[in-house]
């Protein structure tokens, strides 16, 4: 009797253990101690709080428009840091807006465990026609929203030897980087003499733009500033500070080619460790209701 009950106990234990909740569960992405909660382009996401416009209006009544942030990068963005504009037809005398241009009140910390929520108030809008003909109209309400914003790289499969067999196994994966719209790919390496040399591509894979001024009336350069903080002493033909500089994307990516001294028969696995900085621009859209009193 006593044998059953253990190996019932056991086989409780075995069962119970199997259903533990992973992070993938959880909607989160386990990054194997590399401090990024989570991974993925949509660092800092932005949407249309509930009712904020409402689905159906009516003409004369003000409409309400709230963004709603939630960060779930590796940088904290300070009060002020996003700003949001309306554009489009909200803009115009008939819809009267209260408000064109604002910005979050509240800060959005680096996501650890849970993301980091805050709002922008954009103010509302009223449409006021000095005659509304039809029984209904369907304006498509656009913002635009810029911030500055940092991918961390690291990226733990990044080999410093003379032997291109090791080199060869070096790469890197979405999973190091930060959630974040601009991202590094691609990494390659090659055997030099007493050199090691490396390339990766900075790509942006978000839905939006890299901008070097947010809302710049003029065409504003993609530029995304990379500083590489190990290897130690690279070298990189791209940028003015050697391991450091800024990069013009073209066509939302550019190559970074780059090396590192070694010394005799050194073999030895290091992460590749980096940053990157940049303003980011996107527009959000969503199609309202406006009805007729009658």
């Amino acid at each position: 009797m006593k044998r059953i009950l253990t190996a019932l106990l056991v086989i409780t234990l075995l069962f119970s253990i199997g259903c533990v909740p992973t992070d993938e569960d959880n909607g989160m992405k386990s990054t194997g101690g590399k401090g990024f909660a989570f991974t993925g382009k949509g660092g800092l996401t932005v949407e249309f709080e509930d009712d904020s416009p409402p689905p159906i209006n009516f003409v004369n009544d003000p409409i309400e428009i709230v963004l709603k942030l939630t960060n779930k990068g590796a940088i904290d963005l300070q009060p002020g840091d996003v700003q949001a504009s309306l554009k489009g037809v909200a803009t115009t005398e008939i819809f009267n807006p209260s408000s064109i241009e604002s910005s979050n009140d509240d800060e959005l910390l680096i996501a650890e465990l849970d993301p980091t929520v805050a709002t922008i108030d954009m103010g509302t809008i009223t449409y006021s026609p000095e005659e509304m003909f039809s029984a209904e109209y369907k304006p498509k309400i656009e913002v635009e929203v810029c911030f500055p914003y940092t991918t961390k790289i690291n990226a733990d499969n990044f080999w410093i030897s003379d032997k291109q067999t090791d080199l060869s196994g070096g790469s890197i994966s979405s999973s190091d980087n930060s959630a974040a719209p601009v991202q590094v790919k691609g990494l390659e390496e090659f055997k030099g003499t007493n050199i090691v040399r490396f390339e990766f591509t900075i790509e942006n894979v978000g839905d939006g733009k890299v901008v070097e001024d947010c809302f710049s009336e003029e065409d504003s350069d993609p530029i995304v500033e990379l500083n590489i903080l190990q290897p130690r002493g690279a070298d990189c033909e791209t940028l003015d500070g050697g391991s450091s500089g800024s990069v013009k994307l073209i066509s939302g990516k550019k190559i970074i080619r780059c090396s590192v001294s070694i010394d005799g028969d050194e073999n030895y696995k290091t992460p590749l460790v980096a940053d990157l900085y940049y303003n980011y621009e996107f527009e959000i859209d969503k199609t309202i209701t406006i009805r007729n009193i009658r």
